[in-house]
């Protein structure tokens, strides 16, 4: 009987979790403006390449995130979330 408690109490503990995450995820903690400093081609001709940009933030922190029509010295906005599983951070960078 011990048991089945202690199962049914795990089970209420993961889906108190999963509501709390997905209630959360996407939520914008920070916004962070920066720079891009370079940006680089990955994939090859045969396959579909994705266009990664170093960003310098003025806390001078880099990142790197997909950037689409990437040129150096471009302004952008690095936007801090919480990701799925509430504990994750995404960084999204958008162009000021």
């Amino acid at each position: 009987m011990k048991f089945i408690w202690a199962i049914v109490a795990i089970l209420a503990i993961l889906i108190t979790f999963a509501i709390v995450a997905a209630n959360s995820s996407g939520e914008p903690l920070e916004v962070i403006p920066g720079q891009i400093q370079s940006c680089t081609q990955l994939g090859s001709d045969n396959t579909e390449s994705i266009v990664h940009a170093t960003i310098k933030t003025e806390s001078n922190q880099y990142l790197v995130a997909a950037f689409v029509n990437c040129s150096a010295g471009t302004r952008v906005k690095v936007i801090k979330r919480r990701g799925i599983l509430y504990f994750n951070t995404v960084y999204d960078a958008e162009k000021t």
